[in-house]
């Protein structure tokens, strides 16, 4: 026999008790620069800049021929300073190779400052293109871990600068019916789940996602994931922020998982 709302009980859907959990994505904005400073750093590996910074203000260009005779001191420093290295790190810390490989990539960056400058780029989009093309006019050979490494070291998060592409999507015909229904939304209101429309039609910008500036919202299961967006973020971000207008949804958000609450 089912149950029945009377004065004294109230019947619920089993969906009045979850929510969506809504991931709220604001675009990367970067700034880069080289200079002597930032290239300087990229001598030290990124997971060991602490200590191998420490080591080479020690010992100098001593450290390229190799630390194993100084394992002990170095152990005892770490100990010291209460230094945590996995012991994978431990071992290339010692190993000249490591330090030769950093200090190759240091002297390719000098190269490339001394063809590309020292102006600083508001357009990380554009600075990347203009390195690329450095590599190439230099004829070197930039693996894309150390490109990585390079863009890091010279770049940084800059709300004035021009937002990051991640990729630009080509949606036209079938292939945008079906996003815009994988969505449940209109084309219209693309940009609103992460998708630009691009000067050409038909193509539409994804653009790097700041994880510093992410932010989740729950969200009623009864309730529209992009009524709800429109309705109690999107004007609380904007309040907070020069850029609170571009907060979005992420498109894979469609996908969105339900929890009970």
């Amino acid at each position: 026999m089912g149950l029945a709302e009377t004065d004294i009980s109230k019947v619920f859907d089993n969906r009045d008790f979850g929510y969506y959990k809504l991931t709220i994505e604001r675009p990367l904005r970067l700034a880069a620069q080289f200079t002597p400073e930032r290239i300087a750093a990229l001598r030290f590996h990124p997971a060991l800049v602490e200590v191998m910074e420490w080591a080479y203000g020690k010992y100098g260009e001593a450290v390229y021929a190799g630390l194993a005779d100084h394992a002990e001191t170095i152990e005892n420093h770490l100990e010291r300073e209460e230094i945590s290295l996995s012991p994978r790190n431990r071992k290339e810390l010692l190993l000249p190779s490591i330090w030769q490989e950093q200090k190759s990539i240091m002297e390719k960056a000098e190269k490339l400052m001394g063809f590309i400058g020292q102006n600083l780029s508001l357009d990380f989009n554009a600075f990347v293109k203009e390195l690329d093309a450095a590599v190439d006019m230099l004829g070197s050979k930039l693996p894309a871990t150390e490109r990585k490494q390079i863009l890091n070291a010279i770049s940084w998060r800059e709300e004035t600068a021009a937002k990051v592409i991640k990729k630009t999507h080509s949606l036209t015909g079938k292939k945008l019916k079906e996003r815009l229904t994988e969505l449940r939304t209109e084309a219209e209101h693309l940009a609103d789940f992460g998708l630009w429309p691009n000067e050409k039609a038909g193509e539409y910008i994804e653009y790097e996602t700041d994880s510093e500036l992410r932010d989740t919202e729950n969200e009623p299961l009864k309730d529209d994931i992009h009524g709800y967006f429109l309705r109690e973020v999107r004007p609380h971000v904007a309040s907070n922020s020069h850029f609170g207008a571009e907060a979005v949804i992420p498109a894979w958000t469609a996908g969105i998982q339900c929890h009970g609450r």
